[in-house]
């Protein structure tokens, strides 16, 4: 290995993660409140999840993601569990993915494809 390889390596190894901003905690608690009201847990927002999040636990997630310009606020955030929030990344928005799983449901439906097997292939 090169000279000029290692001083690379060197340089990523020291290059700061960019973090993410924190989501304020009364955000978040508007977000619950505008999207299920005053309900102690609900069903993830995601329609095709069927994973129950409460008031307590729960992420916000971002329907344009940071990354690609989105911000902070009650109109970009949705309350999804974990599993669903950590499996987007910044690939797809949370509108998009749902528009994308009733586009796939009327194509597995037209295979006679239950809804069970087509959470499967999705997940």
């Amino acid at each position: 290995m090169n000279s000029q390889n290692k001083k690379i390596k060197k340089k990523d190894i020291n290059k700061p993660k960019k973090r993410k901003k924190t989501i304020p905690v009364k955000l978040k608690q508007q977000l619950w409140l505008n999207h299920f009201g005053k309900v102690f847990e609900s069903k993830c927002f995601i329609d095709w999840c069927d994973n129950i999040i409460n008031v307590f636990d729960f992420e916000a997630g971002h329907d344009i993601p940071e990354s690609k310009g989105g911000k902070i606020d009650l109109h970009n955030l949705y309350p999804i569990c974990s599993k669903c929030n950590k499996s987007m990344g910044n690939r797809f928005t949370i509108l998009s993915s749902i528009d994308n799983l009733n586009d796939m449901d009327g194509i597995w439906n037209d295979f006679n494809v239950s809804n069970e097997i087509c959470m499967e292939i999705l997940n």
